[in-house]
């Protein structure tokens, strides 16, 4: 089984923990896909970075709202990192699998 914790960074940068049960919920769909991906929220986004799997920063995109979508259709398949940051500092990161 696995326990899901989030990192919270206040801004004042303190550093706390933030139970899974109070976090964002993030939907990434399709997953895997062919060639974009929409991204669904909870809460109003602030920037959406796209990572290789080795950490290089790949794409970053600046969103307001809590939905967004992203291309990945120029990208080889393989399996990516999408680092999705919040207005309010929260970041979550979710794999996204490119066929």
């Amino acid at each position: 089984d696995w326990i899901r914790i989030y990192q919270l960074v206040d801004s004042t940068g303190a550093v706390g923990i933030h139970p899974a049960s109070e976090a964002h919920t993030l939907s990434v769909a399709p997953n895997p896909t062919r060639n974009h991906i929409s991204i669904e929220t909870t809460a109003s986004l602030h920037q959406l970075t796209l990572l290789h799997i080795n950490g290089k920063v790949l794409r970053r995109k600046q969103v307001r709202g809590t939905h967004s979508e992203l291309s990945l259709k120029d990208l080889p398949t393989g399996m990516y990192l999408l680092q999705v940051e919040y207005q309010d500092g929260t970041r979550l990161t979710q794999k996204v699998i490119r066929e």
